[in-house]
């Protein structure tokens, strides 16, 4: 008699392993390219800023996922960008994660936005209940990106654009964690 073993599954598992999606990067054609992520297993979950007129730096604000699919605790990265404004972060409520965003531009980047969704451990995705966090510039009238990470198992995990005195473009990178 044959025996089949299936092995055990733990209460958390990768539900897909697709290719990083490189959202649009908008905004001005200055500066010089820069990239911040997260690092392995980690997700972005908030961000952290200087600004003045225009958005002076950006950086990340990232969380690990644990082997259990749970989020731990939220630390900060480097920022790209220049050194004049105010500083100040946002933050994604406590189980949340940026699932996408909006850059609102004009030759720099004015105002940016993250959308934030509920993470779910278990299935180690995130779902359809959305908070904002935002940082707002002077022009409510600027064109804007609108972008959203495609699925539900790939949140933003890196930010990219360019930047020099100011932050001149910025998009998203969406993947699992």
């Amino acid at each position: 008699m044959a025996v089949c073993l299936i092995p055990a599954m733990s209460s958390s598992v990768r539900t897909a392993d697709l290719p990083a999606q490189q959202l649009p990067i908008y905004g001005g054609g200055g500066g010089s390219s820069f990239t911040r992520t997260c690092g392995d297993n980690r997700v972005m979950t908030g961000f952290q800023y200087r600004r003045g007129l225009w958005i002076d730096a950006i950086g990340l604000l990232c969380r690990p996922v644990t082997s259990s699919g749970t989020l731990g605790a939220e630390s900060a990265g480097s920022l790209a960008g220049g050194t004049g404004g105010t500083f100040g972060t946002k933050s994604c409520p406590a189980g949340y994660v940026v699932a996408g965003g909006v850059v609102g531009y004009g030759s720099v980047v004015e105002t940016f936005r993250i959308n934030c969704r509920e993470w779910n451990a278990a299935r180690r995705s995130f779902t359809s209940v959305e908070v904002v966090q935002s940082v707002v510039g002077n022009n409510a009238t600027l064109p804007n990106g609108r972008v959203n990470c495609a699925n539900a198992v790939q949140p933003v995990v890196s930010i990219r654009g360019r930047a020099g005195a100011f932050i001149d473009a910025v998009g998203f990178t969406c993947d699992e964690p």
